[in-house]
């Protein structure tokens, strides 16, 4: 028997000392359990997503240098520790076998995108307390050493996989299928913790040879500690599981709360700040942040205009009180009057110049742009003299089609539900009250017709077309990479595809001043990545 212990921590990115100091306290902790080995999850050093770090000689050199300090200095317990490395000009995610003072074996697989190797490096085997094991990936087919050896009881399993929808159960599902179909037991851990756009979603998992799986809870850190029977290929005794949230919308909430706390406590920041409307997605928004920052660090801010109603400003101070947050109300018809007089002049200037008429002109979004600019630069104005981050509100529906104003309600350091289509933001705010008991997003929010409210009676219907329409073909295009012809196929009116791709097409320049927010679904915007003065239809 065998006790093995799976450490599912935040491990962040670039912290290669911080990250080595807790690598030794959570083996110290696993050896005073019993453990006689502890495996991380893959680029324990480094942090899962090291990027331009990766072009650093120093930062390769320190994660190995901290390696071979593992090696050397952690007894009583043998380890696995992942960090990146490269060879010969090829990256690596490597990933060592360390106990006795020394590296037993280490195993290495492709950096993700990067062309394959000519030949697949062959699981690390090992032996520990009279039990076979190998380090390898969930999908290498075979478990046959070299001549002779008897094969692996237990496959041990670095993971640095970040969250997109599914992806949990996705994970799950292949431990058991290659523990039954390779008649291997599976350890799989795997990182936890938001870096920036990317949110690991932990979900470590021990898979017997049956395939029965037990998994410690995702968005969460976990020990999480079992007895292995090499005989029987199974998990005896484990600690630190927990049921599974496999609901589509809780998922995607906790990746959001993660991703914005980790966000925000990285990068060293006091408190953060957001419009709040009295709309849906700034009341989503607002939620995230009391979730994971804590109601005293987050404050709110009413930015009333001459079309904001009575129900916004009343429905933004109910959420703020039933949430604890501090409330600010800062009218924005003095920044917007002032803005309008100064630009008089220059408006008639250019109109003498022939450069088209002046502003008010019927469908003319000069005022309305002036207003989300104001809020904008209000918003900002208080982050700037009070300290900390503006959050972004807007969604993925928005962003795809344009429909927002750059330098005004696109202006934020973070934002928690870019990766959201508009009836997502609906489906998670109806989720979360449910889950709440009591709501915490005043029903009304949800039930009322969208509206930027930067003229009379506005509603987003005015420019777009419904959300439940205009979501399905978003993601038939941006998820599914679906062009016109397959979407009309679909069933949908070729004049509405139509004018939905050109928005999609128009607004690249514009998506490119968004911020940073945590990658939900199988393709983000910013993944879709077209040249801005594209061609192609």
């Amino acid at each position: 028997m065998l006790r093995i212990a799976l450490a599912q921590h935040r491990f962040p990115v670039g912290a290669v000392d911080a990250n080595a100091d807790r690598i030794f306290a959570l083996a110290r902790e696993a050896r005073e359990r019993g453990a006689g080995l502890i495996v991380f999850p893959a680029l324990t050093l480094s942090g899962g997503a090291p990027d331009g770090l990766l072009d650093e000689p120093g930062f390769l050199a320190a994660c190995r240098t901290r390696v071979d300090d593992l090696a050397r200095e952690l007894d009583g317990i043998a380890c696995i520790v992942g960090w990146p490395e490269q060879i010969d000009g090829r990256r690596w995610r490597a990933a060592a076998v360390t106990a006795g003072g020394r590296i037993l074996a280490t195993w290495r697989e492709p950096w993700p995108g990067d062309p394959p190797p000519a030949a697949a490096a062959p699981p690390a085997r090992f032996e520990l307390a009279g039990v076979r094991l190998e380090l390898a990936g969930l999908d290498e087919a075979g478990t046959a050493g070299p001549a002779g050896a008897a094969p692996a009881a237990l496959r041990l399993v670095p993971l640095a996989t970040p969250f997109e929808h599914g992806a949990p159960a996705a994970l799950a599902d292949d431990a058991a299928r290659a523990a039954h179909e390779y008649g291997i037991a599976v350890a799989a851990c795997n990182l936890v913790g938001g870096e920036d756009s990317r949110v690991f979603f932990g979900g470590s998992l021990l898979a017997g040879r049956s395939g029965a799986v037990q998994r410690a809870a995702a968005f969460s850190e976990a020990l999480l500690l079992a007895d292995f029977d090499p005989v029987e290929g199974t998990f005896r005794g484990a600690e630190g599981t927990a049921t599974a949230e496999d609901s589509r919308e809780g998922q995607a909430w906790a990746a959001i709360v993660m991703a914005l706390g980790d966000y925000f406590r990285r990068n060293g920041f006091a408190r953060t700040w957001l419009g709040l409307s009295g709309g849906i997605d700034s009341a989503l928004v607002l939620c995230a942040a009391v979730e994971a920052l804590g109601p005293d660090k987050v404050v709110a801010v009413r930015l009333p205009s001459r079309y904001t109603s009575g129900a916004s400003n009343d429905l933004a101070a109910e959420q703020a009180a039933r949430l604890g947050v501090k409330l600010l109300s800062v009218p924005i018809e003095a920044p917007v009057a002032g803005f309008t007089a100064a630009l008089q002049p220059g408006f008639a200037h250019a109109a003498s110049l022939g450069l088209g008429p002046e502003v008010g002109r019927p469908g003319d979004t000069t005022l309305e742009n002036l207003q989300a600019r104001s809020r904008g630069a209000i918003l900002m104005a208080l982050a700037n003299r009070f300290g900390g981050l503006v959050l972004n509100t807007s969604n993925k529906s928005e962003s795809a089609v344009g429909y927002g104003t750059i330098y005004g309600d696109m202006v934020g350091g973070y934002g928690p539900i870019q990766d959201l289509y508009k009836t997502e933001v609906y489906a998670i705010s109806r989720w979360l009250n449910t889950r709440a008991g009591a709501p915490v997003i005043p029903p009304e929010v949800i039930t009322r017709a969208p509206s930027a409210e930067l003229r009379e009676n506005q509603v987003d219907q005015d420019s777009l077309p419904p959300y439940e329409v205009l979501d399905a073909i978003l993601h038939r295009h941006i998820e599914e990479r679906q062009d016109l012809r397959a979407i009309v196929a679909a069933g949908f009116d070729e004049s509405v595809v139509t004018r939905v791709l050109g928005l999609i097409r128009i607004s690249e320049w514009k998506r490119r001043q968004v911020p940073p927010g945590p990658k939900l679904s199988r393709r983000t915007l910013a993944e879709r990545n077209w040249p801005i003065g594209s061609g192609w239809a």
